[in-house]
């Protein structure tokens, strides 16, 4: 051990190649192909579907990496992912995506039409972010109101927090295309937006591990519209999934930490009586910094893997009480033209503004196979 920190410390090596190295030890150099395999990868042990490419553009993998550079097991299942080590370098067969249960993803989504600058909380635009969606929900006490947000990734399914259906609580339907939950219908810099879409709820698909082993751990659930929504230009389109950040944002998982991410909702949480909360007519945005790790990794305790949750803040009382439970955080490409939904927003600060608060929200990426086999 002794000898592998003066290895890394003097020959300036990041912990990341020197596992590659380990992995790829074993191994010559070659390019594995065989006709009978077609398109997919052939490895050392079998023809596997998947794309040969460099470790860091495989989600899954590059993954496993990082557990495997932080001490976890998992080294066997990388070298037998090698299908090539040639001049180019090492290449794994990153799995394919699943394919959904028969539901089709869209080939359009994430584009704002609007050009605000947004600083600190505020009022969103009309149109601004065409993927919210606000739940109406029914107590068994027979009161309803506005339950919680979520975001359009197709259709028909809507991406939210599993914490928000709780037991005895109906949903009445999903509205889609609201931005002025006042006025109906909505007006704004000339614009004329159609009415809001109010959809019934046909499923609500809770991952099977939420609860377990903390309070809000796996907090992510979809939910099936009885029918599909109808796209409406600026008004109403789907939001993007991070299946493969590194290609579609062009840069890694890794790199979200520092960048600053935007929050939306009308303020709408699970409870009706959370502390500080005061539910906007208008849609509202702000600005979160998405934080190291380090930095907030008393809350990430709870949880098994760092990855499943990402903290957003800006350590000056603007937290997640201007979005909503189940909202988004999201990111846009280098270009800033298309917008990724990173996060979910699942919980915040005890009292919402306050000083230094932080939102914990469930990381998309690292659910990223449970959605696309559950649509």
């Amino acid at each position: 051990m002794t000898h592998l920190k003066v290895m890394l410390k003097y020959n300036k090596l990041s912990y990341s190649i020197f596992i590659i190295m380990i992995i790829s030890r074993y191994y010559n150099r070659y390019t594995l192909y065989d006709e009978s395999c077609k398109w997919q990868c052939l490895t050392a042990q079998e023809c596997t579907s998947g794309d040969c490419i460099r470790i860091q553009q495989c989600p899954k993998l590059n993954s496993l990496l990082q557990q495997v550079r932080s001490g976890s097991s998992g080294i066997d299942t990388l070298r037998k992912s090698i299908c090539s080590n040639d001049e180019s370098g090492l290449k794994v067969c990153c799995p394919k995506a699943p394919t959904t249960r028969g539901h089709t993803l869209p080939t359009k989504c994430g584009s704002r039409f609007t050009n605000d600058r947004i600083v600190g909380g505020q009022d969103a635009e009309l149109g601004a972010w065409p993927w919210m969606v606000i739940f109406r929900a029914r107590e068994t006490s027979g009161a309803s109101g506005w339950n919680c947000g979520g975001v359009l990734i197709s259709e028909q399914y809507v991406l939210t927090a599993a914490h928000c259906f709780r037991d005895g609580t109906h949903i009445e339907f999903a509205r889609i295309g609201e931005y002025d939950l006042s006025k109906s219908p909505d007006h704004g810099k000339g614009r004329t937006a159609p009415q809001p879409q109010d959809i019934d709820v046909e499923q609500v698909i809770k991952h099977p591990d939420f609860g377990s082993p903390c309070l809000k751990c796996n907090d992510i659930a979809l939910v099936k519209l009885a029918k599909p929504a109808k796209m409406h230009g600026i008004f109403v389109q789907p939001i993007c999934l991070p299946s493969n950040p590194e290609r579609d944002m062009k840069y890694p998982v890794s790199a979200f930490q520092g960048r600053n991410g935007v929050a939306a909702g009308w303020g709408v949480t699970d409870s009706a009586d959370y502390s500080g909360t005061t539910l906007s007519d208008i849609l509202q945005q702000v600005n979160l910094r998405i934080q190291e790790q380090s930095f907030c990794r008393q809350q990430k305790t709870k949880y098994q893997n760092d990855d499943m949750i990402l903290c957003a803040g800006q350590g000056d009382g603007k937290d997640t009480c201007r979005g909503d439970s189940g909202g988004p955080l999201m990111l846009s490409d280098t270009s800033g033209v298309r917008y990724f939904v990173v996060g979910i927003s699942s919980f915040g600060a005890t009292v919402c503004g306050s000083s230094g608060a932080q939102g914990i929200f469930t990381s998309v990426h690292h659910y990223i196979d449970w959605i696309y086999q559950n649509m």
